[in-house]
This record gives C-alpha cells, sequence and structure tokens, in this order.
C-alpha cells in the first residue's frame, strides 16, 4: 500500500503500487490518502509506501530475500516515467 497527503502525489502513489503488485505479485492494497509527516510537509510530491510487513511472518522471509529488495526497487524505478508522463 501506499499513501499520500497531496493530490499532486496520488498518481505517483497510484503508479507504485501498480509497478510494486506486478513486478512481485503481491496483493494490490491499493493508495490511500494518508495524515503522515512525510508526505503532508513537502515542497514536492511525496508517498510513504509500505512493501511489506515484518511482523506477518511469511512476508518477513520474503523481504530479506536478496531478489525480493532488487524486484522492488527494479518496481519503483519502474514507476517513474508512468508517474513523469501524468503531469506529476
Amino acid at each position: 500500500e501506499c499513501y499520500y497527503f497531496h493530490d499532486s502525489a496520488k498518481p505517483l502513489a497510484e503508479a507504485l503500487v501498480a509497478a510494486v503488485t506486478r513486478e512481485t505479485g503481491r496483493t494490490d492494497r491499493g493508495a490511500a490518502w494518508g495524515y503522515y509527516y512525510v508526505t503532508r510537509t513537502t515542497t514536492c510530491p511525496a508517498v510513504l509506501l509500505e512493501l511489506g510487513f515484518m511482523v506477518n511472518p511469511s512476508e518477513y522471509e520474503s523481504l530479506v530475500l536478496p531478489q525480493t529488495v532488487w524486484e522492488e526497487g527494479d518496481a519503483i524505478a519502474a514507476a517513474a516515467p508512468f508517474f513523469a508522463a501524468s503531469d506529476g
């Protein structure tokens, strides 16, 4: 899931969720508005992207694998052109 505060960051949040879901096969938990300091006190679009939950044993096992880290990084990088194309 990915949180945004300013409407200008919503396309970035949606692009990130779509790319991470597509690359990792994880459940699409969507992009949602959230009142987080790191997303609301910026002058540029900002999001808070959660890639998994370490308290969940099965997700933890996946999160610590180097291949998973690379897949997530590739997905984040792949989302950038979609955000740029959205006039974000």
